[in-house]
């Protein structure tokens, strides 16, 4: 595999861990709203914003690299997260598995 592929797979892999933990701050953000757990909002909240930001972060700084279009981190954008992330993360590697059959 070369340099260039495992750097992107390191990235991928990262943005996927980053869109998990998304996720699961948001069920929990959303389970201390509906209960009304006023504390749990205002401790929770925070942390699944910073990790949003991250996780717009890191794609966007993937996309200005060139390991993957702009299209990526706006998906993650306008999906508000986790979905965006897991659905373009899971195109990328389909395009990967692609262009290592064809032997790029």
């Amino acid at each position: 595999m070369c340099s260039t592929c495992q750097t992107l797979h390191k990235r991928l892999y990262l943005i996927r861990r980053v869109a998990q933990l998304d996720f699961v701050l948001l069920l929990a953000l959303l389970y201390c709203s509906f209960t009304e757990w006023r504390t749990g909002v205002k401790r929770l909240g925070p942390l699944h914003g910073i990790n949003f930001i991250t996780l717009l972060v890191l794609a966007a700084t993937g996309a200005s690299d060139g390991y993957w279009r702009w299209k990526f981190p706006a998906f993650i954008l306008v999906s508000l997260g986790p979905l965006g992330a897991w659905l373009g993360e899971r195109s990328i590697q389909r395009q990967l598995a692609i262009r290592a059959t064809e032997g790029r």
